[in-house]
């Protein structure tokens, strides 16, 4: 077998779509380009096949990432799912007007964890206080030597 036997032309792999155009291909190969007998930039058969065993992996690896996102349930819905309930029962309890904005209950959140949050943060600043320190953040105050 001549050595122009076991060469590629790099215009047969651009065409493949591995590059858009030979110049960039022959960058990305680097030391790996030949000229065939007739001058054109070349590579060796086993780099070509390396290549296109590459893409096909590539090409399996985002296959099986989409399956995988298609069978995980749409996160999305489920949250908007879960505020449409929320809003019905509050409506049903008369807590809301049949006519509230959904972004309104959203944003009123849970009046039993906004009273914890707000209970902590109050203890906080007290205890801040009487050690001296000026509330929250005094995490961030730097001390000086």
């Amino acid at each position: 077998m001549r050595m122009t036997e076991n060469l590629i032309p790099l215009a047969e792999l651009v065409a493949e779509g591995f590059a858009e155009n030979i110049a960039a291909l022959a960058n990305r190969l680097d030391g790996s380009v030949f000229l065939d007998d007739i001058g054109r930039r070349c590579t060796t058969r086993d780099i070509a096949r390396g290549m296109f065993v590459e893409r096909a992996a590539e090409q399996e690896a985002l296959q099986r990432q989409r399956e995988e996102m298609a069978a995980q349930p749409n996160l999305s819905r489920r949250r908007v799912r879960a505020l449409q309930a929320r809003q019905a029962a509050l409506r049903q309890e008369g807590l809301i007007a049949a006519d509230t904005p959904a972004s309104i209950v959203l944003a009123a959140g849970d009046r039993n964890s906004n009273l914890e949050r707000a209970g902590r943060m109050r203890d906080e600043l007290i205890s801040a206080g009487n050690r001296g320190d000026f509330g929250v953040m005094h995490i961030f105050k730097q001390k000086r030597l």
